[in-house]
């Protein structure tokens, strides 16, 4: 893998704790990513995708530190119409939920250790690497 698996990919940045904004925004970005965001609201987040240009996007999904926290969903559901590929990162999956986005990744967060961060970061390449071969038509 390259040693800059992101460079130049502007990836959207999802998250609502400052801190793990932070940490993460730091990670994409030594990873040669452009940061979009960080955004902390849906609406905000919706706001970012419509600039146009991004290649993947990072998604926490539950963006209230509150038990009955606000979800992720409507973005997702907007990034999956335009093609943009994602993974989901959270601390409290919630299986039923996530599994209405079968073949999305979940990550389970924080991510503690630097083998963490670099399959985070491995899995945001293959992503984007994926959504960008061309697909064959049969005629």
């Amino acid at each position: 893998m390259d040693d800059v698996p992101l460079r130049g990919r502007r990836v959207l940045l999802v998250e609502d704790s400052a801190t793990q904004a932070r940490q993460y925004g730091s990670l994409l970005k030594k990873a040669g990513a452009v940061v979009v965001g960080p955004a902390k609201t849906i609406a905000a987040a919706e706001r970012l995708i419509a600039t146009d240009g991004l290649a993947a996007a990072w998604l926490d999904v539950c963006l209230d530190d509150d038990a009955d926290g606000v979800r992720i969903w409507p973005v997702a559901q907007l990034l999956a119409s335009l093609g943009v590929p994602f993974l989901f990162c959270t601390a409290t999956p919630d299986e039923a939920e996530l599994a209405n986005w079968p073949g999305r990744p979940i990550v389970a967060k924080p991510l503690r250790t630097p083998q963490a961060q670099q399959d985070i970061l491995a899995l945001l390449a293959d992503l984007i690497a994926g959504a960008s071969r061309p697909t064959s038509s049969k005629d």
